[in-house]
């Protein structure tokens, strides 16, 4: 194994430590029934999470190596979004 795939498993560690709807589950879980339950409840979403990040992006590796030009394009189209957001966020004069 390269030092890629430790790259990734900390994207994939990051990706699941940021808040999201799942965030809400927990609280309430923790509200409800008490820290236990809340930690047990955050414990199985981030190894659902995790499971389902590791499928989806090997999935996504094995069709990108097929076909290198449909990543290269998302990559373009990603990079234009980016900007986008850029311009579009600075304050109008």
């Amino acid at each position: 194994m390269d030092g890629v795939f430790y790259y990734f498993l900390l994207t994939v560690i990051i990706i699941n430590i940021a808040p999201g709807p799942a965030m809400l589950y927990v609280l309430n879980q923790s509200v409800k029934f008490g820290i236990g339950k809340g930690l047990k409840a955050a414990a199985g979403v981030e190894v659902g999470v995790f499971f389902y990040v590791i499928c989806v992006s090997f999935g996504l590796v094995v069709f990108f190596n097929h076909f290198p030009l449909v990543f290269q394009a998302i990559k373009i189209v990603g990079a234009v979004y980016l900007i986008w957001l850029a311009v579009a966020s600075w304050p109008k004069l």
